[in-house]
């Protein structure tokens, strides 16, 4: 629904008046209305300068660290830090000495095209700024006490004028910034430096990644550099001294982000503060205007990051208001401790966290209090480490209520180099997937910029696989966490737990930990099971379920494959062992281009008849090649008349009309066959397949010289290109089994190939290895002739030639058309060790930038300053003020110890859509079992803690989980606390409805009621109860899992044996994948 509003005369510029449907947020009510007004066309295309000339509040800084050179795309990284809107501004457009917010740093070499691009990024032309204000002026609200800057509306801005303000050079000393310092930030197996070079064509791209960051330090230098300085030698990124505020940004529920950002609201309306008709919070309003068709939000640098940074310290200071309502004793004290104080407590945590034992001059009980109501509050800040903190302690709940995982996977969703984030970003010349084959191939530098600049597009792309992969993988329905009817991949899956993070290169990935029905609970079982009579069958259960889910060999046999030299069979490949060099950085020491081009594969196999040495890597391309088709997709069976129709019904809601989607099959399905049948059609590399079929032949030599990724041809075949980007379809059904082989091969030879000159987070201190020289993880790897199972863990058969391939699922792989990993946790005590890691490395900290210490000690100081400010207006300071003091203090110390917290652009739009980084089956609940064991060992009669909810009239409600479960129902008597917190919660009770007659009305407990799942006819309570799976003991009130072996040990696993990847399941997660894409947004 569209209309057209008239506002003081102003009729050009529409209003969209956008409803909820089907393809929207359905929490909101969909009678509710939003009118978002759009800058006319030639207004639009403000720089940031310019943006922070004409708009009311600015934030605290940006800065742009650019990196370019001949044959290279403009590589950025763009920090926004915190929200911070200034005094009330009488005064636009400000000054160009005015605008501190904006930094740019230009390291390196440019060449004149980006140094133009560069500069049309941070230009400031007058006019334009002239047009914008005028326009705010006329039509906008919120500038109606604002006055015209006559001097800076008169005044001409140069480039060298802008350039000197603005932009700081540094240059690249002694190669600090080569392209392998640069690549140190990829934590993936592919990496991104593909898309970081490129040709002429592709010079001015600009792939910026954006971080957010609060900051609140009092440092006021602006953005400076030292080229002279050792660390920017040592290290890939440079340090700088950033512009940073001391003030917190408040007030988002009402204009503020109308003022922050007037290019996105030019009319003052729409923004999240203003009147409706139903209330909407701010982050549901955020949701939607990321969904915007239009992007304009999406697309914005600054919006995401600014909406995650207000949203999140706003769910803070609620978390510790509340808080301290509910338990005004806990703060007590708080406003009385001192720098010395605060000071020792953080060393002796930091003693303890790293293993020591705590000084002799133990921190009071205070400050330790002080410091975990602290982590509480920093707990509710989206992307903080005490997020994942509280995240790795319910990892760890899980595992006592369900045992050890037996699964660890890892999943990383293309997000940023598919034609569905093409779609989803508008850069392809079609409009629906389903013509995906028409469209012209994007190039990979194309790709990254359109994903780096709509970080919106990445989460939405990364949240759908993830349901996709939960739903159809693991076989549980991502909404209700119930079971599938048809079960998942990976076998009958009793519960799973997993956390969203960052790689270096921005891009997300998640760690799943999984627990499947009916295995062993722990290590001491599989042991028991393992020295019993039924020893042998159990490993062999366990090895073939391995063999079902995961595999290290391709699925293309080499079979094909024959001696470049003298043509024999692979069966007269010889294995060589395999060197400790292969598993080393090759560039160690490497200094010039010549020593750096004797470096070659490192050789593997040795043909037996002629001798002649091989890498592995040379003998998959080799069969790979045998394999390889003129084009792609290859469907080889034409559609029969009734799977035209159900494609048609399929399509019909992207054409219009049943008639017209069959039309197109139709000649879709003529494209396809012409090309199958051409094989001197030049592609758009500009040779035919024959052409390209013997170039890459002639580029296969036994050993490939040392280059980068995007170097390789086999890298950049269209063929690979076209696998990699090509989105899954339901004619894909429709390939042979040999060509279904040869497509998931090429995608392992693409993302699960362990890249043999490795990348430098392959060297890190490791247990696994004996130094940090080594790959950690331990590429390439021993060859192994089957799989098999053993106390120590799953050992999976490695053949000959699959050295440096990791485990790959064939039907997730096919699916996905992405990296990913499976990993057995099953074994017995060897194998402990290992499982503990993997529930700890699920939920790590991300980078933290400085030393907390000083950072929580500097934020005491600044808030005794203003404490003593305040005191001096205040007679006396009363028991409300002591309190006021000591939340206020807890805030601060919370907001800056999560200041220096960096958060990437697509998890922060990942937690604006969800909420969450955290993915489980079931929800945790606390169990205060400090307040219960004070309770079992006083003789004192119990206080309850009562809140007062009304000032007029004495309305008293308990606030505790212990009060609830002391002054339960007479129904739940026989129920532990234990199985009251995991079974029950609290639901607020309507004035309008009575006393429940099962509670007493003596009891402070009256006020509300517990919630049961199904409705009993003789009483008002509810009752939620989940699937009961392991039997507890209760002593104490401590819930303790029972630890028995059962006799019949073999009976406590029973795995489904050999899972068949089958059409239908391809099928399925097909149809999810292309769910509401098939209509393109406009």
């Amino acid at each position: 629904m569209t209309r057209i509003v008239r506002m003081r005369g102003y009729v050009f510029v529409q209003i969209a008046t956008n409803r909820f449907g089907r393809s929207s947020y359905q929490s909101l009510p969909w009678l509710m209305v939003f009118f978002i007004g759009a800058l006319p066309k030639s207004l639009r295309g403000l720089t940031l300068p310019e943006r922070f000339m004409t708009q009311l509040a600015s934030i605290g800084a940006v800065t742009r660290v650019m990196r370019g050179g001949r044959h290279r795309c403009i590589r950025s990284h763009c920090v926004a830090f915190d929200c911070t809107p200034g005094p009330p501004v009488s005064l636009l457009p400000r000054s160009l000495s005015d605008v501190e917010a904006y930094r740019v740093v230009m390291v390196g070499d440019f060449t004149e095209a980006q140094t133009k691009k560069i500069k049309k990024m941070h230009r400031i032309r007058n006019q334009l700024v002239r047009n914008v204000f005028n326009f705010y002026k006329a039509y906008n609200h919120l500038y109606d006490d604002v006055f015209p800057n006559d001097e800076v509306l008169d005044s001409y801005y140069s480039d060298e004028m802008i350039a000197q303000h603005f932009v700081d050079f540094a240059d690249d000393d002694d190669d600090a910034f080569h392209d392998d310092a640069i690549c140190a930030e990829e934590e993936s197996v592919r990496g991104d430096s593909d898309s970081w070079n490129g040709g002429e064509a592709d010079e001015q791209n600009v792939l910026e990644r954006r971080v957010g960051l609060c900051d609140t330090s009092n440092l006021t230098a602006t953005t400076t550099c030292d080229p002279n300085t050792k660390s920017a030698v040592t290290s890939s990124e440079r340090e700088f001294l950033i512009r940073r505020s001391n003030k917190i940004a408040s007030g988002i529920s009402a204009d503020l982000f109308a003022r922050i950002f007037p290019n996105l609201f030019p009319f003052g309306r729409g923004h999240p503060g203003e009147s409706r008709r139903r209330a909407v919070s701010v982050k549901e309003c955020v949701k939607y205007y990321l969904s915007l068709s239009r992007r304009q939000f999406a697309e914005d640098e600054l919006f995401t990051l600014v909406a995650l940074d207000c949203i999140s310290l706003q769910n803070m200071y609620i978390q510790n208001s509340v808080r301290c309502k509910r338990f005004p004793g806990m703060y007590e004290g708080f406003e009385s401790i001192g720098v010395e104080q605060l000071s020792k407590a953080l060393r002796e945590n930091e003693r303890m966290r790293q293993g020591f034992f705590p000084t002799h001059g133990q921190a009071d009980r205070l400050t330790h209090s002080f410091l975990r109501t602290v982590d509480l509050a920093t707990g509710s800040i989206w992307g903080s480490n005490s997020e994942r903190a509280q995240c790795r302690r319910k990892a760890f709940a899980y595992q006592a209520r369900f045992g050890q995982p037996a699964l660890f996977v890892t999943l990383t969703p293309n997000t940023d180099e598919s034609m569905v984030t093409a779609q989803y970003t508008g850069i392809t010349s079609v409009d629906t997937l389903f013509d995906i084959l028409e469209s012209k191939t994007p190039t990979k530098s194309d790709l990254r910029e359109a994903s780096l600049g709509n970080d919106f597009a990445s989460a939405k792309l990364f949240i759908r696989q993830v349901d996709a992969f939960i739903r159809f993988v693991l076989g549980v329905d991502p909404k209700t966490n119930k079971p599938s009817l048809s079960g998942g991949l990976l076998g009958d899956v009793q519960a799973y737990f997993d956390i969203v993070e960052t790689q270096g290169r921005g891009t997300l990935h998640i760690h799943f930990l999984v627990w499947l029905t009916r295995c062993p609970p722990n290590s001491a079982a599989i042991d028991s099971i393992l020295k019993s009579e039924d020893g042998d069958r159990f490993c062999a259960s366990v090895a073939s379920y391995a063999d079902s889910i995961v595999r290290n060999e391709l699925p293309i046999r080499l079979d094909g494959y024959m001696c470049s030299v003298c043509g024999s069979t692979p069966a007269h490949l010889v294995p060589l062992p395999i060197p400790d060099k292969a598993r080393k950085d090759p560039m160690t020491g490497v200094f010039s281009a010549r020593a750096r081009a004797r470096s070659m594969e490192p050789a593997l196999l040795r043909c037996g008849c002629c001798k002649t040495i091989f890498s592995s890597q040379h003998v998959l391309r080799s069969t790979l090649l045998n394999k390889r088709p003129f084009h792609w997709p290859v469907w080889e069976n034409p559609l029969s008349v009734k799977a035209v129709m159900e494609q048609a019904d399929i399509e019909m809601e992207c054409r219009g009309t049943k008639k017209s989607a069959i039309k197109i099959i139709e000649e879709r399905e003529r494209l396809v066959d012409s090309l199958s049948c051409e094989g001197d059609v030049k592609t758009e590399n500009g040779m035919t397949p024959l052409e390209t079929i013997a170039l890459l032949d002639q580029y296969n030599s036994a050993q490939m010289p040392l280059c980068k990724r995007e170097d390789d041809l086999f890298q950049s075949d269209y063929i690979s290109r076209a696998i990699e980007l090509l989105p899954p379809s339901l004619s894909d059904n429709r390939m042979t089994e040999a060509l279904m082989d040869f497509m998931v091969s090429t995608l392992v030879f693409l993302f699960n190939q362990h890249w043999w000159g490795h990348t430098k987070t392959c060297f890190k201190q490791s247990r696994a290895t004996a130094d940090a020289s080594f790959c950690r993880y331990l590429f390439p790897r021993e060859r192994v002739e089957t799989t098999t199972f053993s106390s120590s863990g799953v050992e999976l058969k490695r053949p000959l030639a699959h050295e440096f391939i990791n485990g790959f699922n064939y039907a997730i792989m096919a699916t996905f058309k992405c990296n990913h990993d499976i990993q057995l946790l099953l074994g017995g005590k060897d194998a402990t060790e290992r499982i503990h890691y993997c529930c700890k490395y699920v939920t790590k900290q991300q980078k933290q930038l400085d030393s907390t210490i000083a950072v929580a000690l500097a934020a005491l100081n600044r808030r005794q300053e203003k404490e003593n400010a305040e005191m001096e207006t205040l007679p006396i300071l009363g028991d409300q003020e002591r309190i006021s003091f000591a939340r206020r203090r807890v805030a601060s110390i919370a907001y800056s110890m999560t200041s220096r917290q960096e958060i990437a652009g697509p998890l922060a739009a990942l937690y604006l859509l969800r909420g969450s980084c955290c993915y489980s089956s079931s929800s945790c609940s606390s169990i205060p079992l400090k307040d219960i064991v004070r309770q079992l060992e006083s003789s004192d009669s119990y206080t309850c803690y009562l809140v007062n909810e009304s000032v007029d009239t004495p309305r008293f409600q308990a606030v505790c989980f212990l009060d609830d479960y002391i002054c339960r129902p007479e129904q739940l008597k026989h129920i532990n606390v234990d199985e009251f917190a995991m079974r029950f919660f609290r639901k607020k009770r309507r004035a309008k409805f009575s006393i429940l007659d099962a509670i007493s009305a003596k009891s402070p407990a009256f006020t509300h009621s517990q919630r049961w799942a199904t409705q009993q006819r003789s009483s008002s309570l509810r009752l939620w109860i989940p699937n009961p799976i392991h039997r507890y003991r209760i002593i104490a009130g401590i819930a303790v899992q029972a630890c028995e072996v059962i006799s019949d040990s073999i009976q406590a696993i029973s795995f489904s044996g050999r899972i068949a990847w089958h059409p239908k399941l391809f099928g399925r997660c097909v149809a999810t994948r292309l769910h509401n894409v098939g209509r393109r947004s406009k």
